[in-house]
């Protein structure tokens, strides 16, 4: 879904952003293997010094558990094995062991998760910033 090329895009940004102005190590230095998704918020964490706590925390996990969904939609044709690790969220349901959105409040809740997110990181940057 093209929601979280613009999300892990802006994202990865944004680590670039704080590196040029702060810091010697780029998230390309790091490795991951939970993805881009984890590394930018391992840099975040672990170089730039974010606190990932509270509604930030909250709203990363909300869009890390609908990246499960969107890799299973994309390299598995929605296909599941079981859906322990699917997090079911309004617009979307399973059946018969496959994930089918059907309505766009689905995309409605990743929107707001994704704007939580990065309002309340780019606070934690300006504290940084202020450090």
């Amino acid at each position: 879904m093209y929601i979280f090329a613009v999300f892990e895009g802006i994202l990865e940004q944004i680590c670039q952003e704080v590196a040029t102005n702060k810091l010697n190590l780029k998230v390309s230095d790091l490795s991951s293997k939970g993805g881009d998704l984890v590394r930018y918020k391992s840099y975040l964490e672990k170089v730039c010094n974010i606190d990932f706590s509270g509604d930030i925390k909250s709203s990363f996990d909300k869009i890390r558990e609908q990246k499960i969904v969107r890799n299973k939609i994309v390299h598995h044709n929605g296909k599941i094995k079981s859906n322990g690790n699917i997090k079911i969220v309004q617009g979307m349901k399973v059946n018969y062991y496959r994930i089918d959105i059907y309505d766009k409040t689905y995309f409605d809740y990743l929107i707001e998760s994704m704007e939580v997110f990065f309002e309340k990181l780019l606070l934690e940057i300006d504290k940084m910033a202020l450090r």
